[in-house]
């Protein structure tokens, strides 16, 4: 059962809603990114594991893009 969307809910985000990683310079290139089914997905669409693994504990943070 794929649980994106929970997670996604958890950091107060919908699947979908572009965001920016702050606190790592090396993620911060690839913003925005958006939580989608498959993960966390950057400008390209390509998906990183570790960026929720770092999100989840504080390595790193989210930003909300509010449009």
């Amino acid at each position: 059962m794929n649980r994106m969307e929970e997670i996604a809910k958890i950091f107060g985000l919908e699947l979908g809603e572009e965001f920016n990683i702050v606190g790592n310079v090396n993620y911060e290139e690839y913003n925005p990114h958006k939580f989608t089914s498959r993960g966390i997905e950057d400008y390209e669409g390509c998906v990183n594991f570790i960026d929720l693994v770092e999100i989840a504990t504080g390595v790193c943070g989210i930003e909300k893009i509010n449009k």
